[in-house]
């Protein structure tokens, strides 16, 4: 996955050290059971599959998750609230 990311070196470290990001390997699409057994997280096209084993009965659970569209850091303006305040400062201006 650290292939599919960019940033400071100093995060993508940070991020590798505590979630492991260089470990989870990525696909475009394909076999499930290509996968090696012993990987737990991975991503196939755009799910994201979570391999769990019982302690009890060694039964193999598999969690799907769909991956959505980026959202972080997504900034949402109020161009209404914009227009307002601008028009504010154009009254103070001109007084």
């Amino acid at each position: 996955m650290l292939d599919c990311l960019e940033g400071p070196p100093a995060i993508l470290s940070f991020l590798c050290q505590n979630y492991g990001l260089h470990n989870v390997p990525i696909g475009t699409a394909g076999n499930y059971d290509a996968v090696p057994f012993n990987v737990s997280v991975f991503y196939l096209d755009m799910h994201r599959y979570s391999r769990t084993v019982s302690r009890y009965d060694k039964q193999v659970s598999t969690s799907i998750f769909q991956v959505g569209a980026a959202k972080l850091l997504q900034i949402v303006l109020d161009q209404e609230k914009i227009n307002e305040l601008k028009a504010v400062i154009e009254n103070l201006e001109t007084q």
